[in-house]
C-alpha cells in the first residue's frame, strides 16, 4: 500500500492558496517546489497539496481555479525531482482525476468525506488511490460546534458516538462504491465544527476511531483549540503545542499526522513519552 505500511508517518501541508489560515500559502509553482524540497529534506513522509482553504468563513473556490493552482503545482514539484508521495486536499473529483493522472500522485484527501461531489468516489476507485475522509466539513463551514460540556454527563459519549458512526458509513459508503478496505484513512477532523472540549475529548477517546480498524490521520496543527489550551494566540507560535499533542495522538494509534511544522513534529515524536 505504499506509504501506509509505516506508522506515525509525517504528512507536510503545502497551501498552493492566498488565504490560507496559517499564513503560509504559496503563491506560484516554482515556489511550490521549493517549499516540497524543503519539507522533503525536513523529514516530511508525505506531501498534502490544497488549493483551497478551509479556513472558517472561507468562501468556496471554482474548480477551474482549483486545477490553475493545483496542477502545475504538481507538475513543478515532481520536476523538481521531489520522491515522497503526494496528496491532494481537494473535494473536487475533476481536479482529483486531474492530480492522480499525472503520476506520482497516491492520495486524495476529502475534508467532505465524499459529500461534496458525487464522482469522487469513483475517481479514487478508478485510479487505484488511497482516500483519506473527514468528519466535521459541513458543520465547520456552517461556523458552529457541537454544544458545551454543560450539555449533561453523557455528552462527551453522544460527541464520540456520533463521530465514529459518521466515519464508520463513510468508510462503507467508500467500500461500496469499490473502494479497498485498505485505501481508505479516516481523519475525525479536529478543529472542524468542534468545541475546544470536543477536540480535547476525541484526543482522549481516538483510541476508539483508530479500533474502526482503518489508518488514521490527525490534524491538529496549529489549530484555534491549540491556542486555547495552550495560551499561546499567535497561529505559527502553536508549532511546539502542536507537536505535543500530536506525540499524544500518536501513542494512541495515529498512523499519520498532517503537519506544517516538519521538524517540531518529528522532534516530538522521536522524544521519549
Amino acid at each position: 500500500m505504499g506509504p501506509l505500511d509505516a506508522m506515525a508517518l509525517i504528512m507536510a501541508i503545502l497551501n498552493v492558496t492566498p488565504d490560507s489560515f496559517s499564513g503560509d500559502g504559496i503563491a506560484s509553482a516554482t515556489d511550490a517546489a521549493k517549499r516540497a524540497l524543503a519539507l522533503e529534506a525536513e523529514g516530511a513522509d508525505i506531501l498534502d497539496i490544497g488549493g483551497e482553504s478551509t479556513r472558517p468563513g472561507s468562501l468556496p473556490v471554482d474548480e477551474d481555479e482549483e486545477m490553475r493552482r493545483v496542477v502545475p503545482a504538481v507538475r513543478a514539484i515532481r520536476d523538481a525531482g521531489v520522491l515522497i508521495p503526494i496528496s491532494i486536499d481537494t473535494r473536487h473529483a475533476s481536479v482529483a482525476d486531474a492530480c492522480l493522472s499525472i503520476g506520482g500522485v497516491s492520495i486524495i484527501n476529502d475534508v467532505s468525506g465524499f459529500g461534496s461531489d458525487a464522482r469522487m468516489a469513483a475517481v479514487v476507485r478508478d485510479h487505484g488511490a488511497e482516500c483519506v475522509l473527514m468528519h466535521g466539513y459541513d458543520a465547520h463551514m456552517a461556523g458552529g460546534g457541537s454544544g458545551s460540556p454543560e450539555d449533561g454527563p453523557d455528552a462527551v459519549d453522544r460527541f464520540m458516538r456520533d463521530v465514529l458512526d459518521s466515519l464508520k458509513a463513510m468508510a462503507e459508503s467508500a467500500m461500496a462504491a469499490g473502494i479497498d478496505r485498505e485505501r481508505i484513512i479516516l481523519d475525525p477532523g479536529f478543529g472542524f465544527g468542534k468545541e475546544v472540549w470536543e477536540n480535547m475529548a476525541l484526543l482522549d477517546h481516538l483510541d476508539e476511531v483508530v479500533a474502526l480498524g482503518h489508518p488514521v490521520l490527525v490534524g491538529l496543527s496549529r489549530k484555534r483549540f491549540v491556542g486555547a489550551v495552550s495560551g499561546v494566540m499567535g497561529v505559527k507560535q502553536r508549532d511546539d503545542a502542536s507537536a505535543h499533542l500530536a506525540a499524544i495522538a500518536v501513542a494512541k494509534g495515529a498512523s499519520i499526522i498532517r503537519v506544517h511544522d516538519v521538524g517540531a513534529t518529528r522532534k516530538a515524536l522521536a522524544s521519549p513519552a
